[in-house]
């Protein structure tokens, strides 16, 4: 069994997945790093980037004079750039690949794990690529498209991802506000990637309790950093028989279509309600 990662420049994903496999005993076998920008995007994803803005904006509080923390911070200058120099930023990310200055090329040459660089993931090239190295599972620690052919179609390799919500139930844009709106379980749900979204055969799901102090961001961080221990047991589950894929219905989940931002502050009500009778329970 081999193992391989997709991601973009300057995924934290992969080099946190990398290092926790790394622990486990079992190396990554290939990196593959895709370059291109995506430059357009769905009314429903520029839906959801402006509304999770006002979001953010709304409920970071100030601390010391400062608008919410470091990371915050970085995203509001990131922003404040006019889109036309930050697509240009952008366009330089490829540069710093190829000069080892990414933080995945960092891990890569830390731990002499082969990599490759490619345009789009869903190419005939990446196929080839997985092809000859002999890649059985690929994790998906990021990419700027969806995963599609021509390597939903290959038989010896699966594209893995890690949901942020449970499936079937809450699939798509907004999940895990969603999952506290309707008082589901918060957490991830791996699957194989197939042609729909969100809609692939089942692997696990692991299950993230609120915690005091949360919000709906933290929160998503939190759950965010799991996605390395649900991929490590995932593979593992695979590969000794303890998991198998269990396909999808279409008719038992939904499609959530992206938060308006009442409806985020509403879920984040919801989500502190439920923090407290937790914490009293």
């Amino acid at each position: 069994m081999k193992v391989a990662i997709f991601c973009v420049p300057g995924c934290t994903v992969a080099v946190r997945t990398i290092d926790y496999f790394k622990e486990k005993g079992l190396e990554i076998s290939l990196v593959v790093i895709e370059t291109a920008v995506r430059q357009k995007f769905s009314l429903a994803e520029q839906e959801f980037k402006v509304v999770h803005e006002k979001f953010r904006e709304l409920i970071m509080k100030p601390t010391n004079g400062h608008n919410g923390d470091s990371k915050s911070l970085k995203k509001k200058l990131w922003l404040g750039i006019p889109p036309s120099l930050r697509a240009g930023v952008k366009k330089l990310l490829p540069q710093s690949v190829a000069a080892g200055n990414d933080i995945v090329t960092q891990a890569i040459k830390r731990l002499n794990i082969p990599s490759e660089i490619v345009e789009k993931h869903s190419s005939q090239q990446t196929r080839d690529i997985l092809e000859r190295h002999g890649i059985t599972y690929v994790l998906l620690g990021s990419s700027n498209w969806l995963i599609k052919e021509p390597l939903l179609s290959m038989e010896g390799t699966k594209v893995i991802n890690a949901h942020c919500a449970k499936l079937p139930e809450h699939r798509s844009l907004d999940a895990l506000p969603w999952s506290v709106m309707e008082n589901d379980s918060v957490g991830l749900t791996t699957h194989i990637v197939d042609a729909g979204i969100d809609t692939g055969p089942i692997l696990k799901f692991l299950e993230v309790e609120p915690q005091p102090g949360d919000n709906l961001i933290s929160l998503r961080e939190r759950v965010n950093s799991k996605i390395p221990e649900l991929f490590w047991e995932s593979i593992n589950g695979l590969n000794d028989g303890t998991i198998r894929p269990v396909p999808q219905k279409e008719a038992e989940g939904a499609h959530h279509r992206p938060m308006t931002v009442e409806q985020l502050l509403q879920a984040e009500q919801l989500l502190q309600e439920r923090i407290r009778r937790t914490s009293v329970g």
